[in-house]
């Protein structure tokens, strides 16, 4: 579930802001440690943890005895547009596949082309450190702007940030970040979320598993596990906080993908063992499926006679199987092409130096598959 901003982010955000904004012009001095705990009522270890965020991120620079002084790079670019803007814009996901991702590409593709933008890919696997790499290459390659699918992670990407500040125009997309008024497009992640588990929940199913990865750091994620919430809160139901397992990595890049699957499915297991009331699970990715049909197999029961299974995307050989919300990818790609184009000219134009343009949502749909069933209370059987 979604946590409370620790103090140190909150600070950050403010400091990154004033950046953004012109109140810290590249070059100025900002607020010492104690000048900050002072005007946040919090300790110089707070403080000191917010200056030492936005130094990592490259965007200040710390110097004993001196204070801390924002980079001059930090808002540069803004003021080095180009008159004649290139034609060329950049595409960076971190994978493209059958479940997410091929559809995303497509939308991309074909409104860059019918916008006349000829479109550079670059992928990078999970990696933070590909991810910055192929940002500097693109800019080096004077596109005019970039769509991102992010990385994973708990801090934002500092080269983002870079082009946040900026003002280059940028358009994520399946993700956004809080408190950064970053261009982005994706699907109602807690609403689609809160509609599969109600869809449980209507059925019978009231031990409902939830299968994640980490959601710290990654909005989308996040957003899923606050819809499984909702829809239990809506309904008036208790929670029982031991069914989400949100420590799973199967999927997560750096992870050797069969021993993360296999370690994975032993905590599925193990979970079933310990709560014989479970019925059904929500899966927040289509892996994370994958592995709960695995798990259910190994002790001898079946979906979805047994045990219910609702997940987020499944690619063509699946989607009649299990039942998942389906996002509208290409949709998503088309929008932020459009999104970016309405940027990129905003900036030709010097109408407007704002890096942001909003937060775009693109509708999903709730497809039934043939993984649910009845549960329990439906049947008339005790839980």
């Amino acid at each position: 579930m979604a946590r409370r901003q620790p103090l140190y982010q909150q600070i950050y955000e403010q400091l990154l802001e004033d950046i953004r904004t012109g109140k810290y012009p590249p070059g100025s001095q900002l607020p010492t440690e104690k000048e900050l705990a002072q005007a946040y009522g919090v300790s110089r270890i707070t403080s000191k943890r917010a200056l030492t965020e936005l130094a990592d991120a490259g965007l200040i620079e710390r110097i004993r005895g001196r204070g801390s002084f924002v980079h001059a790079r930090a808002q540069s670019a803004e003021r080095a547009a180009p008159a004649q803007r290139s034609k060329r814009i950049g595409f960076i996901a971190q994978d493209v596949g059958h479940a997410f991702g091929m559809e995303l590409l497509a939308g991309v593709e074909r409104e860059s082309g019918r916008l006349g933008f000829s479109l550079l890919l670059r992928m990078t696997r999970g990696s933070q450190e590909a991810e910055m790499a192929a940002i500097e290459e693109l800019l080096a390659q004077d596109v005019a702007g970039l769509i991102v699918f992010p990385v994973n992670g708990e801090r934002y990407n500092p080269a983002l940030l870079r082009l946040y500040l900026s003002g280059m125009p940028v358009v994520l997309v399946d993700r956004y970040f809080r408190g950064l008024d970053i261009a982005s497009v994706s699907s109602d992640n807690e609403a689609a979320a809160k509609e599969a588990v109600t869809y449980l929940i209507d059925s019978g199913h009231r031990a409902i598993a939830v299968l994640s990865p980490p959601p710290e750091g990654t909005v989308t994620i996040e957003d899923r596990v606050k819809g499984y919430v909702s829809a239990f809160v809506e309904r008036n139901l208790p929670i029982d906080h031991s069914l989400l397992l949100t420590d799973l990595t199967t999927s997560l890049p750096g992870q050797p993908q069969r021993s993360a699957y296999e370690r994975d499915q032993r905590k599925v297991v193990d979970l079933l063992a310990q709560h014989p009331e479970v019925s059904a699970f929500f899966a927040v990715e289509y892996n994370l499926a994958l592995v709960a049909r695995s798990a259910v197999e190994a002790i001898g029961r079946r979906v979805p006679a047994d045990y219910s299974i609702v997940c987020f995307d499944a690619p063509p050989q699946d989607e009649a199987f299990f039942t998942h919300v389906r996002q509208d990818e290409r949709r998503m790609g088309e929008q932020a092409v459009r999104l970016l184009a309405e940027l990129i000219d905003e900036r030709a134009k010097g109408e407007s130096s704002r890096p942001g343009g909003g937060h775009k949502i693109v509708p999903s749909r709730l497809v039934i598959g043939m993984s649910t069933a009845p549960g329990p209370r439906e049947a008339g059987h005790a839980v």
